[in-house]
């Protein structure tokens, strides 16, 4: 009852000395309650710190808190700027990735064609008042220590930063599975991996054969390593087409292939290798949700994903081995410069979600990290959504 009558006799700011008070001194209807929680809500209200100064808003007025002026002065660095949240005016600013369009036969793409490389294990941040953002290296924690992990798609985007935050959290070893024209790109992200200390495992083989390559996958890493902890199914491929009509039996079935068969057959040979307390986490997409008119194979794989990963979570719950899904949004990896014509590309670079700019696949790294250790041990059948913002309900 006390902070409702708080709301109707204070206004939200420092009031003026009254008759016989000092400046910045707490008022009296507040001073004079007893005991705790008259000094705790006086703390709250006239706190001697910065941080609980600034979480009573201003007016426009000029507060006659000595204090408080000068607790603005320090936070804001100059008397010209004032603290007003993340960014001073609109979205914070890139660094964008504006690239050229790459040879769209060249499925997935290749990293080291981009002009412009994405991160892959620093993570954007903005301090202060800057509109831009900066970035920072990601920080383990040994989330993932002495687990032995598989990365499906591993060589570049969001399966190299999987792959290189996996090792900085002190994994055991890291394999990634990748086409043999991406050795160049998987060559880079093994330097990556043992650079944290972690021996890394490349393993050149096309997942949309069939069963028998993810069985050959699955047989090397449990030969070199004798289990398997972590099962990442990041592998996939899209065809753009702007109608049905395009859609031939050979998109369709390369699409469902890579991006859904391959998910069962690893599941399935890697089931007999994992323990209790192992995980599998599935890509899945922010099109699964809300669809693309012209990724229409693609958005049919991702929706499978999706109840691929709900299914077999609720078969491998009794084991005790979880299955989650991660949907990105837009992301800046070498599958869009490989799938679509230049004047698209612009287009797509141009589509921004509600936060106002295109993700890094180092922003998509940690949702994996978070869903492959103990983290996540309450959660199985579930999808994070990191999208930009884009909500899905889903």
């Amino acid at each position: 009852g006390k902070v409702r009558r708080i709301g109707r006799e204070w206004d939200g700011s420092c009031p003026p000395p009254a008759s016989g008070q000092e400046a910045g001194e707490i008022p009296r209807h507040i001073a004079r309650w007893p005991g705790k929680r008259g000094r705790a809500m006086s703390r709250y209200l006239f706190g001697v710190t910065a941080r609980t100064c600034l979480q009573v808003p201003l007016r426009s007025r000029p507060c006659s808190s000595r204090h408080h002026r000068t607790v603005t002065r320090a936070m804001s660095g100059d008397n010209s700027k004032k603290p007003e949240g993340m960014a001073t005016k609109g979205f914070p600013v890139g660094p964008e990735i504006k690239d050229s369009a790459q040879d769209s036969h060249n499925q997935p793409g290749l990293q080291k064609g981009m002009k412009d490389q994405p991160h892959s294990t620093d993570l954007p941040y903005q301090p202060g008042n800057d509109d831009v953002l900066s970035f920072r290296p990601y920080k383990g924690a040994e989330k993932l220590k002495d687990k032995v992990c598989i990365v499906t798609g591993g060589d570049s985007g969001i399966g190299r930063s999987i792959a290189a935050m996996f090792a900085r959290e002190s994994a055991k070893s890291v394999t990634i599975v990748y086409l043999e024209k991406e050795q160049e790109d998987a060559e880079q992200t093994k330097e990556l991996i043992e650079a944290e200390g972690v021996e890394a495992l490349l393993i050149a083989q096309d997942l949309s054969t069939g069963e028998e390559a993810a069985r050959s996958v699955v047989q090397k890493v449990v030969d070199r390593f004798g289990r398997v902890d972590v099962l990442v199914n990041n592998a996939s491929m899209q065809h753009k087409l702007s109608s049905i009509e395009d859609t031939d039996a050979e998109y369709l079935e390369s699409t469902f292939k890579t991006n859904v068969f391959a998910m069962f057959y690893l599941a399935k040979h890697v089931l007999p290798h994992m323990a209790r307390g192992s995980t599998i986490v599935n890509s899945t997409s922010v099109t699964a949700y809300y669809g693309s008119a012209s990724l229409l194979e693609y958005s049919s794989t991702k929706g499978a994903i999706v109840a691929f990963t709900r299914s077999l979570s609720l078969q491998l719950a009794p084991k005790g081995i979880r299955v989650n899904a991660v949907a990105p949004g837009p992301i800046i990896t070498p599958l869009n410069p490989a799938t679509r014509e230049q004047d698209n590309l612009d287009g797509w670079y141009n589509k921004i979600p509600a936060l106002g700019r295109l993700g890094q696949p180092s922003e998509m790294g940690p949702a994996y990290v978070y869903l492959a250790s103990n983290d996540s041990s309450y959660m199985s059948g579930q999808v994070l959504h990191p999208n930009g913002g884009t909500i899905v309900n889903g």
